[in-house]
């Protein structure tokens, strides 16, 4: 039987996929219901018209199930006549289009499709795809180690789906352990204990980013010869190797690749919602940046690499925020190597030091109305971004700087060509700075309005 024998009365336990009819009208004409006792309630016995209404609610839904598949190609159908009418513009026009042999049929490449679908604002927040765990703000770390991916090739697909997540785990455990105060560089009785396994969480961090990334070496080593596999960073730093054995060992490779991933990814995503950040607030900064994308660049071309240096506004905009809103604050520790005087107060040997470049940028003396964004002061001709410090300077200074200018550059500017921006209310956004590790994000991550531009039509046809 398709429900319990000792409580097949009760309508609870039948399912409407299952029971057949003879349970349900052995629900509905039972004469001893009224003597099973399910619960001790005080509550009123089932009537007839409670029995019925059961009845009638468990054949409804099985002329639902059985009617599934219909209602779904009428419902499909419906979606049909609606696409038809309104492409055609209203009904009465569809039937005089009939007559003529004219009927405009939907499609998702006619014009006005991708009109309509233009003009839609849609809110996105852009901090989504840079959060921990997500693993978003990655692919382009991945892209770069793996060069091209060869789609044919399933052995080599299974390998980047499953380096992708070491590394994205790898990423997600030195991001919560960078930021942390480690209380042995102040209490060193605290490094004689490791309370709290800190240093051995680190070491086994450094242990699994280290056999993976020479994971990474050997296979690419294996594949080399290849026209794909020459053409990347890994290539370059191993022909480097060839030519310079003492100088590039792997142990030297491993740490280029991993400060560059580090220090060119993180603060690249960071940086890009800080930058939309304050363009969204002044309204008319983006106006002349669009401006200056459509006379250099135009509007039959994307944006490439090549052409983000000639962009000077566009590049003004990205030092004006680097100046305000340092993706670190505080920069990287530095241990003194030896006793100095800084400023007059005595520095002894190996003493941590925090550069604080959020306040050098904003100092008075340094710059003219140091709090108000103006990107037009990196325009009059001076060497206004030799004062810029956010990626350190000298022998020292962070070697993924490039990296990091190059893909907010080409992010921004491509960004800003092929959409339209605007805050999702009339209040300003909030500017405030959010807590974290050595790289500090906005309080609140930015949420606001875009809007294709026409030139995404003329660009991604397909994609409308």
């Amino acid at each position: 039987m398709d429900c319990n024998k000792d409580f097949a009365h009760s309508y609870m336990l039948l399912k409407p996929e299952e029971v057949n009819l003879f349970d349900l009208f052995k629900i509905l004409f039972s004469t001893d219901i009224e003597n099973r006792k399910f619960v001790d309630s005080k509550a009123k016995d089932e009537t007839f018209e409670r029995r019925w209404l059961m009845f009638i609610s468990i054949v409804v839904q099985k002329l639902l199930q059985f009617g599934s598949k219909p209602l779904s190609w009428v419902g499909s159908w419906f979606e049909m006549c609606l696409n038809l009418v309104s492409s055609n513009r209203n009904i009465g026009v569809l039937f005089l289009n009939v007559f003529q042999g004219s009927v405009v049929v939907p499609s998702k490449t006619s014009a006005a499709f991708i009109s309509f679908i233009g003009n839609f604002d849609k809110r996105v927040e852009l901090d989504s795809s840079i959060k921990h765990g997500d693993g978003s703000r990655y692919f382009a770390a991945l892209s770069m180690m793996a060069s091209k991916a060869s789609y044919e090739n399933i052995a080599y697909i299974k390998t980047i789906v499953q380096d992708h997540w070491k590394f994205r785990a790898i990423m997600f455990d030195i991001a919560n352990n960078a930021g942390p105060t480690y209380p042995g560089d102040f209490l060193p009785i605290w490094k004689w204990t490791d309370f709290g396994s800190y240093e051995r969480k680190v070491k086994r961090i450094g242990q699994r980013s280290d056999a993976f990334l020479q994971g990474l070496l050997d296979e690419h080593r294996s594949q080399r010869g290849g026209p794909e596999s020459e053409n990347c960073m890994l290539a370059r730093l191993l022909s480097l190797q060839k030519s310079q054995p003492k100088e590039y060992t792997d142990d030297v490779i491993k740490g280029i690749i991993m400060i560059m991933m580090l220090a060119g990814t993180d603060t690249s995503a960071i940086m890009l919602e800080w930058i939309f950040s304050n363009l969204v607030n002044k309204p008319e900064i983006l106006a002349k940046a669009r401006a200056e994308l459509d006379s250099q660049v135009g509007e039959e071309n994307l944006v490439d690499e090549a052409q983000v240096s000639n962009l000077r506004y566009t590049q003004a905009i990205i030092w004006e925020t680097l100046r305000l809103y340092p993706a670190a604050p505080l920069m990287v520790p530095h241990v003194s190597s030896d006793d100095c005087t800084l400023g007059g107060f005595f520095v002894p040997r190996d003493t941590m030091v925090l550069v604080n470049a959020w306040a050098i940028q904003r100092d008075p003396q340094l710059w003219e109305d140091p709090t108000s964004f103006k990107p037009e002061r990196f325009m009059r001709g001076g060497n206004e971004s030799a004062k810029i410090i956010a990626f350190g300077i000298g022998r020292r200074a962070c070697p993924g700087s490039g990296l990091s200018r190059r893909i907010t550059g080409l992010c921004v500017a491509a960004l800003i060509q092929c959409f339209e921006w605007k805050r999702v209310d009339e209040k300003l956004v909030d500017m405030d700075e959010g807590t974290g590790g050595v790289v500090v994000p906005k309080f609140d991550p930015l949420e606001t309005m875009c809007k294709a531009r026409p030139i995404m039509n003329k660009l991604f046809p397909e994609a409308f």
